[in-house]
């Protein structure tokens, strides 16, 4: 499974979680979708198949991503774009080019699959403006999976918020809640277990000796602790699923550090409190140990981006330990993959 592949399953999993938020149809049969390819004359992309097999069409609180919807042809996929073309001649502007499909709109244009480009190895087409509003296309993502994801994720995040205020402004129970705890120890063993139930997925190492830690740790200027030294000292680093944990194999962990604190290719660097033990592809982000702000002993854990300076990020926003966020990551991971 590539990273494109495995970003679309992350987005099921989050639908699933949260059927709520989302209106979707029960998916197109392989007729309808050969139908709807013949009356716009095109093929439609892989990935943007598999969205009208599973969902027909799916719609949030703001915004509908266009499919095969005969019983509403609010979100039909060839209703929306014949209605958009006849708008276009009424209007006297250019026609709708032939290797455009729009699956949205936004304010006046609409936003389309650009079936003449490819990326992830055909998987995908990037999605553009039209018209655009300047000549030539504007791309908006590089894929019809990463507006999918983007359209997703803002409609949880508002639906999430949402639920903060109502709780924030709800008059306090006079029921006292009590909640279980887990100790770091507890949330890593639990981790721990399902790597090694998931082998599969694990291209994680053997470990490495104190000796070895040390060295990194010189080099680094800070001291391993916790859960994140037993993760060094009994997997080391590697792959699990598509996720990578830096290793200390050829410097890795050193190398990534010292190029994060002293960039050459952008202006900002990483923060020199900061040791980056993880990045995600997918969103592009380094999750990194602060050994200025630890909790219980151990490090929290943050996000970062490259070229982000440190005042620009919420100081509030971080995991309590290097074991909370391998619980996290190993989850999520198996939970895309089931």
């Amino acid at each position: 499974m590539n990273k494109i592949e495995a970003k679309f399953n992350r987005v099921k999993k989050m639908i699933e979680k949260y059927p709520q938020v989302f209106e979707y149809g029960p998916g197109a049969s392989e007729a309808a979708i050969q139908e709807a390819e013949e009356q716009l004359n095109v093929t439609f992309p892989p990935l943007y198949r598999k969205f009208l097999e599973i969902y027909g069409y799916l719609v949030t609180e703001d915004e509908s991503i266009w499919g095969i919807a005969p019983q509403n042809l609010e979100y039909d996929l060839v209703s929306q774009n014949d209605k958009f073309k006849n708008m276009l001649a009424k209007s006297g502007k250019p026609p709708l080019l032939s290797y455009l499909v729009g699956i949205q709109t936004f304010e006046e244009s609409l936003i389309c699959l650009d079936l003449k480009t490819k990326s992830y190895d055909g998987a995908e087409v990037k999605t553009c403006f039209y018209p655009p509003e300047k000549e030539g296309s504007e791309y908006l993502d590089d894929s019809f999976t990463e507006l999918f994801y983007m359209e997703c994720d803002n409609a949880i995040s508002s639906y999430l918020d949402e639920q903060t205020f109502k709780k924030d402004n709800h008059p306090p129970s006079t029921i006292k809640e009590t909640k279980l705890s887990s100790t770091q120890d507890d949330l890593y063993e639990t981790a721990k277990q399902l790597i090694l139930q998931h082998p599969e997925l694990s291209e994680l190492g053997d470990g490495y000796t104190k000796e070895e830690i040390a060295i990194v740790e010189r080099e680094l200027g800070v001291n391993f602790t916790g859960s994140y030294y037993t993760f060094l000292n009994e997997f080391g680093g590697g792959l699990f699923g598509e996720n990578v944990f830096f290793a200390l194999d050829d410097d890795e962990l050193i190398k990534i550090n010292l190029q994060l604190y002293h960039p050459t290719d952008y202006e900002h660097g990483l923060a020199k409190n900061l040791v980056a033990v993880y990045y995600d592809d997918l969103e592009d982000f380094y999750a990194c140990l602060d050994y200025e702000n630890k909790i219980n002993g151990e490090p929290s854990v943050v996000y970062r981006n490259a070229n982000v300076p440190e005042e620009d990020y919420d100081q509030n926003e971080r995991l309590q330990s290097f074991a909370e966020f391998l619980l996290y990551i190993i989850k999520d991971t198996v939970s895309v993959n089931g």
